[in-house]
């Protein structure tokens, strides 16, 4: 039911982007305020910029995508498939389709270099794919702390976007909701009792 629920979030979304010439309802006003808070936020927005992209995610699941496929065999590696595959091919893709202009000067303070369109936030989308799959494995092995834990990086993605002045919300709720859903159906390929396969 939950999937159902935020795949009607994420077909609102996308059609009132589409819809819509420039940001949505509310999306400037709530740049403005995040971008009003002073240090230390800038300098923790800076880092998770920096450490939550496709390549800094990339990276961070190099060893744990390896670990998958030793444990897991065909299904660990239709997993780490499954999160590749909406990280470098879904994310640029869709952004193309939906052709969403990122905030610039005239409305925010746009404080970081971007190369790419606006929907949906890559970094959103990435982080929620690899730190999504790891709060979900966790919390299904009940560690749930580790699953809280896993969870703080894609939250701080989406509010590092607005700091930034890179991304509207609506382009994060998407990205997060997207990984989410790539998380998902990943774990979803692994057994549930952890067994390696044979």
């Amino acid at each position: 039911m939950v999937w159902i629920a935020l795949g009607a979030v994420l077909i609102a979304l996308t059609v009132a982007v589409l819809v819509a010439d420039g940001p949505l309802r509310g999306e400037v006003d709530y740049i403005l305020w995040w971008q009003g808070f002073g240090t230390p936020v800038p300098e923790f927005a800076d880092f998770i910029r920096a450490t939550t992209g496709t390549e800094g995610n990339l990276l961070i699941g190099i060893v744990p995508a390896i670990w998958l496929v030793r444990r897991h065999g065909r299904r660990g590696a239709a997993a780490v498939a499954i999160v590749l595959v909406a990280m470098l091919i879904v994310q640029p893709v869709s952004k193309e389709l939906v052709d969403r202009e990122r905030p610039d000067e005239q409305q925010v303070d746009v404080r970081a270099e971007h190369s790419s369109l606006s929907y949906p936030s890559g970094h959103s989308l990435s982080t929620a794919a690899v730190w999504g799959s790891a709060a979900l494995l966790a919390w299904r092995t009940g560690r749930r702390r580790w699953a809280v834990v896993c969870a703080v990086p894609i939250v701080c993605t989406g509010v590092s976007s607005a700091i930034h002045g890179v991304h509207w919300p609506s382009d994060a709720v998407a990205g997060t909701i997207v990984g989410l859903g790539a998380a998902w159906i990943a774990v979803g390929l692994l057994p549930v009792d952890g067994a390696p396969e044979a």
